[in-house]
């Protein structure tokens, strides 16, 4: 019963860390094909059809 609560938090936990490695000027790279710059970002939109998003 609490699956889709538990997957949501994790969800967005795992959106919250991209976006903080991601703005963090030390950190190369993050592949997360949820940020907007990630070169999959496309492709996972269209496979997850929204899905798999923190939002």
């Amino acid at each position: 019963m609490t699956l889709p609560l538990r997957l949501r938090r994790h969800l967005v936990g795992a959106q919250r860390v991209a976006e903080f490695l991601d703005g963090d000027p030390r950190v190369l790279h993050v592949a997360y094909p949820e940020l907007p710059a990630d070169p999959q970002h496309e492709l996972a939109k269209r496979q997850f059809g929204g899905q798999g998003s923190a939002r």
